[in-house]
């Protein structure tokens, strides 16, 4: 396939597989009012979402590994559909929303091993970290999406049609990536499935157990922390917001535009990983630290210029580094993309899992506490990605795109 085809279909399939996510934060304060919920509870359920998508992201990222990346997307659009339609038609409790949350994470589980397999085995090194780049600007993209649609939805239940418009397209990219895989899977006769069952012999060894180094759980533990407060930040935005006197609608032109501003920082960055022949770590690090300081910012932000700033700072730096993050794991260990996306995957969910219960719960009592408690677990995963790097430059010698 042709990289620009391979970074279309990437960007494509990572915006479609975390939409559940951001329609629940852009849609907050309608879901909030329909559902009836808490702070606390709201984020229970987004971290919900994170629990599964932690839960499935390593066997994912190893079945992916025997796929066709193509494949993975094709199994992306299923799950994302049938998981958006079953929250727009079904859902009329928490635990039926639980449900269509779980269907829902396993699409989000494929959507980012398959896309970093395709972007790994299909675009050349010298263009990678600008691929990764246009990839990674698919998370901002999703909110920059929803964002601008909730002036359309915004009134009673109509949020329910915004998820049924995305799982239209869902379905449509797994229809583009069936025929671009371009297998029309026949049925097998048994004898056709009994000659394709595993066979083992003396002469085949049994292939070793991947298993995570040291240096990638450190810098997984530090992306982990990091991104359970990148997602409170999009998750709770808008519901802060309005919580501080703006309107549903203002907040979330305000999260489209810090969206926009996440968009351009996250390709930007990718065509200086391109450029930059060392130090890619050291830039995710210098990222997150502006991530904190936009987080320490809407601790304060009663006034609107004050909460763009804020929102600015966090979606351009401190919800910007996954893409150079990314780039650095990979290059690092391109053989083993899929694996090490699972297990990278598996910590940021993991995080996201905890972040927005423990905000909301925080929230609760303070927004301003609320605020600070995320600036400071930014600081935490400069902590942990500056001692992953400097690890992984011990045991393997100097790393071009990691030190």
């Amino acid at each position: 396939m042709k990289p620009l085809s391979v970074v279309v279909l990437a960007l494509a399939v990572t915006t479609l597989g975390g939409m559940p996510m951001w329609l629940m934060g852009a849609y907050s304060p309608q879901i909030v009012e329909t559902f009836a919920l808490q702070s606390s509870t709201y984020g229970a359920v987004l971290g919900a979402f994170f629990l599964f998508s932690a839960l499935t992201a390593t066997p994912v990222g190893r079945y992916v590994n025997t796929l066709h990346w193509l494949t993975g997307v094709v199994w992306t659009g299923v799950f994302s559909a049938v998981g958006l339609v079953f929250l727009a038609f079904f859902a009329n409790a928490i635990p039926v929303l639980l449900l269509g949350l779980f269907i829902a994470a396993w699409g989000n589980s494929f959507s980012q091993t398959s896309a970093n397999k395709g972007l790994a085995e299909f675009v050349p090194l010298h263009l990678q970290g600008r691929a990764f780049g246009f990839k990674q600007a698919a998370l901002p993209l999703s909110t920059f999406i929803v964002g601008l649609s909730v002036p359309l939805f915004s009134s009673g239940d109509n949020w329910r049609w915004a998820f049924v418009a995305v799982a239209s397209v869902s379905v449509l990219l797994a229809v583009v990536a069936l025929v671009r895989r371009g297998v029309t899977p026949a049925r097998p006769s048994l004898s056709d499935l009994l000659h394709r069952l595993p066979r083992r012999s003396a002469r085949t060894p049994k292939p070793a157990k991947l298993t995570a180094p040291k240096h990638l759980v450190l810098l997984a533990t530090g992306s982990g922390i990091a991104t359970g407060a990148t997602m409170s930040f999009a998750g709770f935005l808008v519901l802060f917001a309005v919580s501080q006197g703006f309107t549903p609608e203002t907040a979330a032109l305000v999260l489209a535009l810090g969206s926009a501003a996440g968009i351009a920082a996250r390709i930007s960055f990718g065509f200086y990983a391109d450029r930059a022949r060392t130090g890619h770590f050291r830039f995710v690090q210098m990222l997150m630290l502006g991530g904190a300081a936009g987080f320490g910012l809407l601790a304060f932000s009663s006034r609107l210029d004050v909460l763009i700033l804020g929102t600015l700072l966090g979606f351009a730096m401190g919800w910007a580094w996954n893409g150079v993050f990314h780039f650095a794991i990979i290059r690092s260990s391109p053989q083993q993309s899929a694996f090490f996306t699972g297990v990278i995957q598996a910590a940021m969910m993991a995080g996201a899992t905890v972040g927005p219960p423990v905000f909301g719960l925080i929230s609760e009592t303070s927004y301003t506490a609320a605020w600070l408690v995320l600036s400071a677990a930014m600081v935490v995963s400069v902590l942990l990605v500056s001692r992953g790097a400097a690890t992984m430059g011990q045991l393997d010698g100097p790393q071009p795109a990691s030190d």
